[in-house]
This record gives structure tokens, C-alpha cells and sequence, in this order.
């Protein structure tokens, strides 16, 4: 019997309106406004509602809804004109993959299904035909100068980026109401930058957070997008017109019980960077300071801006002491009276807290300095706060898990370390990678460039003389890992089961994190067209803080690039 929690009411039904043509309870095809993928959704609904106890069609079921959740949330029909090519490309993945889920291998049947998409184009595009044709309509659609400079972006970014899967009758559409509005606007649009981006599904572990106004957001493209550091959240992309956005790194404000030292160190090295780089914050504060699943701090990335002015590092120092001494006294103090005091005068107490000892103190003391050329520097703050941590015992960490410990396990011997629950070393797998490389000819072009990489980076850890972290280590094993269970499924496949199970062990080996299923049963010499799915995860047994997994999340992929995306 299925889990309830996995099934299409609670994964589809409960997220859509009873009218909604996601809704099992329809049992016909519900035509939208603009019909594209009806047909599509009617067919996931008859599956779910034929095979109530499966789970992967409820799986798959949500996951396509939330790929097409933006576009049939938008309620402006140009706008979702300019999704033409992405929302395509979506459904013309969903229907390969629906029809290997239901295991139909017809090609008639296939050839169906994607007839109905193409009857489905052609409407819309009359529909979209009688829109243009209907002045008043038309020129209502249009909106006012900054809606109509965002429809002419995303029009022009969706044909460079999906022109491809454009049918003639879609491109010449496109280029029409582009022209038109261009006469009515008299706007022009450049080069749309690389770093232009609509969706945060093209980053896995990603999140994006809007930004008020174009002109702020472009700012802070300038001053983020070039940084690279452990300790700053990464910038993926951004939006700057209609509701601008950026697209970066999946991070919270601070994970429940996070070792404090470490966390602020982490955050030093981040502002210790971006001071390097000519950067400070507007107004640091707390909302700028963010941690990884892996609790190190790091900062956010926002509210940066070049020094000038009354913006300076000493300011960035000052707000970062106050910062910390919240934090700490959170952490360590059940009196809050001394934090309200802090919060109401800006200053320090007059005598050291007991919690605190003379060398954190005298650095908070440093950092809080009333004269900004007295103010101790970023470089000595963060020096201090890494003496400090290595300094720190088990007191210092959460008082249920040793994060310290865990962050500061080393691995002195990468050529012995032992793959969790494998028995085999990193050189074992490697070679038995490279074994598996040269028995599958078919996928040379693909696996050898990803094998090369892999050995690469291998002889560069083994060269390190010093003691390597344990992360470090376990995060290479754990793409190795899934590069060798990759290979040896393929080389293994001699039958071909139904791609319905192939999909179910791979949604269960996402969900579970297990890799303990016998590699013989999996079959899929097409799998990578099957799928279109690659797992991130640890190989099993393989353990970070808080005896967490790695998450597992599936995305789309070519096969060209299912392991090059991790290298």
C-alpha cells in the first residue's frame, strides 16, 4: 500500500485548487486558456487515479506541476508567450518520461502523444494570433514602459535560449508581437547579459531572493557576481526587470545549536575577502550572515557596495563586533539583561561576562573600539577567531552534537581512506572506474573526459603533504561514488526490466539515500533518455555533521552533462 504522504492527493491535490486541471478529481481533459500541456496533465491524472498505489507517478506527477507552477501562476498572457520555448522543452521531457514511468514502449503511441502537443502549439498560437489582431486587447496585454522593457527581455532571452524547440509558427508569432511592442515602446534591447536567468531550477541547492528596483539589482550583479570565496554565498544569476531577483546558494540565517566559533569565523573569512576586494556593506547586520548545511558562516552576498564616504572597513568591523556579541550572548547567556543593555546603548558592558575569556573578550573590546584607528582589522579579527576555534573544547559546540569535532576531523592518508560501507579505497574505485570506462565503448565520448577529471583531482589530493578534511575527502569519494554505481549499472544491464522499475529505484535510491540494491537488476541502455534524471547524494553509510546525508534531488540533465555539472 502506498505511503500517504507520497501519494497524488497529498503530493498534487493539496497544493491546486478543486478547479485546477492538476486535480484528480477531473476525469476528462480540462482545457485551459491557452491549452498547452492539457492533454499532458489529463494523461498524469488517469495514472494516477488507474494505479492509485504508485508512487513514482505521484512523484512525477508533483514535480512537472512545479515546473510549470510560474508559468500558469502568470496572469499576463504576453508574459507567458515569452515562456513559449521554456514551458515546450518542459513538456516535450514530460511526455518521453510519463511514457517510460507507465512503461509504454509504442512508438505509435509515443508519436500520439506528441501529436496531441503539437495540435495543442497550433492552438495557442491561433489564440495568441487573435490577441495581436484585437488592438485594444493587445495594447491593454502591453502594460505600462517597465512592464513592456521586461516583456521585450524575456521575449528576446527566450528565443536565444530555447529558439531550438520553437516551431516556425511560434518564432514568426514571437517576432511580431516583439516588433510591435518595440514600435509602441520605443524601447531598444541589448545584449542580454550572461548572467540573465528566469529560473532557479538551473542550480540545484538554490534559492532567490528579490531585490527592490532595477538599478539595485544591477548593483548588485556588479559588486557579487565576481566574487568566489567558501565564506560568500555564490551568486548564480539574476532578473533585473519586472520584479528583479537574484538566484544564489541555498543558505539560512543560522542552523538551531550551530557551533558559535566556527560560525563566526566562517563569517570572518567572508568579510575578510570581500575588504580585500574593496567591499564593505552598507549596514551590516544580522540578515547578511548566513550558514550551509554544513554550519560554516558566510556571508550573504546583499548589501554590498565599493568603499567611499562614511563606508568603510573600520564600520564593517564595528557592526560585525556588535553582531558577534549578540550572537554569543544568545548562545551562551540565559540572562537577556545584558543583551538589552547592549541592544539599547550600542555599547559593550564595563566588565567582561563570564562566559567570555580575556582573549575573546579583548578581541570584542578590539572590534567595538570607539576610535576606528584603534579598531583592530579584519585580517587580525579573523586570525584571532581561528585561534580562538582551535583553542575551543567541547563546551564550546552544541551540547548535543560535537559539531567542532566533526568540522575539524582530518584525513591524513587520502590513498588509505576507506569508502564508507564499501571496503574499498578511492584508488580501488578508481580503478575499477577505469575498467568500467574501457568495457563501455558506447559511452566513451561521455565517461572517459568525466574519469580524467576524477583521476585529476585524485593526484591532487594525494600530493598535499598536510592533513586534508575530512569533507573534503568525503565529498570526492561521494562523486566518485555515484560516477562508479553509474558505471557498473550500465555495464551490468544485460536484460531490460521495465523503465517503471528503473524509475522507482532510482526515486528510491533519491529518497532513502540507499545504494544497496543489487546493480545487476538495473537495466537502461536508454536511461539517460528514459529519465532525463542524474542523483546527487553520498554514497551509503556516508556521514557528515549531525550524522546528516547529503541531500538527494533530482534534475534535469543531457547526457552530456549528468556528472560534468559536479566536477
Amino acid at each position: 500500500m502506498t505511503d500517504p504522504w507520497r501519494s497524488w492527493a497529498n503530493l498534487v491535490d493539496s497544493k491546486v485548487d478543486n478547479s485546477s486541471r492538476w486535480h484528480s478529481r477531473h476525469d476528462h481533459v480540462l482545457q485551459t486558456s491557452d491549452r498547452i500541456g492539457d492533454f499532458l496533465v489529463t494523461q498524469l491524472r488517469t495514472a494516477s487515479r488507474r494505479f492509485k498505489d504508485d508512487e513514482v507517478i505521484a512523484e512525477w506527477g508533483r514535480d512537472i506541476h512545479e515546473r510549470l507552477a510560474g508559468y500558469e501562476l502568470e496572469s499576463r498572457l504576453l508574459a507567458k508567450l515569452a515562456s513559449t520555448g521554456k514551458v515546450i522543452q518542459e513538456l516535450e521531457r514530460g511526455i518521453e518520461t510519463m511514457l517510460d514511468v507507465l512503461g509504454i514502449v509504442d512508438t505509435d503511441f509515443e508519436n500520439e502523444w506528441k501529436m496531441e502537443l503539437q495540435r495543442e502549439r497550433k492552438q495557442r498560437v491561433e489564440m495568441y494570433r487573435r490577441l495581436f489582431n484585437n488592438r485594444s486587447q493587445f495594447e491593454s496585454e502591453m502594460g505600462d514602459t517597465e512592464q513592456q522593457l521586461e516583456l521585450l527581455t524575456l521575449m528576446k532571452h527566450g528565443v536565444e535560449e530555447f529558439g531550438d524547440v520553437l516551431s516556425p509558427l511560434e518564432l514568426d508569432l514571437i517576432a511580431q508581437v516583439f516588433d510591435a511592442l518595440v514600435l509602441s515602446s520605443n524601447i531598444v534591447v541589448g545584449v542580454i547579459p550572461d548572467w540573465f536567468a528566469t529560473d532557479k531550477r538551473g542550480w540545484s541547492r538554490s534559492d532567490k531572493t528579490f531585490i527592490a528596483g532595477e538599478e539595485s539589482c544591477l548593483r548588485h550583479v556588479r559588486t557579487w557576481a565576481p566574487l568566489h570565496h567558501p565564506h560568500v554565498r555564490k551568486f548564480y544569476g539574476a532578473c533585473h526587470v519586472g520584479s528583479p531577483y537574484v538566484i544564489h546558494e541555498l543558505t539560512v540565517s543560522r542552523y538551531p545549536n550551530i557551533g558559535p566559533w566556527f560560525y563566526m569565523y566562517g563569517c570572518s573569512l567572508g568579510l575578510k575577502y570581500v575588504h580585500e576586494r574593496g567591499l564593505v556593506h552598507e549596514k551590516l547586520s544580522f540578515d547578511n550572515l548566513q550558514s550551509l548545511y554544513d554550519f560554516k558562516g558566510m556571508l550573504s552576498g546583499l548589501g554590498l557596495t565599493r568603499i567611499e564616504g562614511k563606508l568603510s572597513v573600520e564600520a564593517d568591523v564595528w557592526a560585525f563586533g556588535g553582531i558577534m556579541f549578540e550572537f554569543l550572548v544568545d548562545f551562551f547567556s540565559r540572562d537577556d539583561s545584558e543583551l538589552e543593555e547592549f541592544k539599547r546603548t550600542q555599547r559593550l558592558p564595563e566588565s567582561r561576562p563570564s562566559f567570555f575569556n580575556e582573549e575573546q573578550w579583548n578581541l570584542l573590546l578590539g572590534m567595538c573600539e570607539d576610535d576606528p584607528t584603534e579598531r583592530t582589522s579584519m585580517i587580525e579579527v579573523a586570525h584571532s577567531l581561528g585561534s580562538i576555534l582551535s583553542q575551543s573544547g567541547q563546551d564550546t559546540w552544541s551540547d548535543e552534537e560535537d559539531f567542532g569535532s566533526c568540522r575539524q576531523a582530518a584525513v591524513d592518508n587520502v590513498d588509505a581512506y576507506i569508502l564508507p560501507d564499501s571496503g574499498l579505497t578511492i584508488s580501488d574505485v578508481l580503478q575499477d572506474a577505469g575498467e568500467l570506462c574501457d568495457q563501455l565503448d558506447d559511452f566513451a565520448a561521455i565517461n572517459r573526459p568525466v574519469y580524467r577529471r576524477l583521476v585529476d583531482v585524485y593526484d591532487q589530493l594525494v600530493a598535499v603533504s598536510n592533513a586534508l578534511p575530512l569533507t573534503l575527502v568525503e565529498d570526492f569519494g561521494s562523486i566518485l561514488w555515484r560516477f562508479s554505481f553509474v558505471l557498473m549499472r550500465d555495464r551490468q544491464a544485460t536484460t531490460a526490466p521495465s523503465p517503471r522499475f528503473v524509475l522507482q529505484t532510482l526515486l528510491l535510491t533519491a529518497i532513502t539515500g540507499s545504494t544497496t540494491t543489487s546493480t545487476a537488476s538495473f537495466s537502461a541502455p536508454n536511461i539517460s533518455r528514459a529519465t532525463n534524471l542524474s542523483i546527487i547524494g553520498s554514497p551509503a553509510g556516508s556521514k557528515h555533521c549531525n550524522g546528516n546525508r547529503r541531500l538527494f534531488k533530482s534534475v534535469w540533465t543531457t547526457p552530456s552533462h549528468s556528472w560534468m555539472e559536479y566536477m
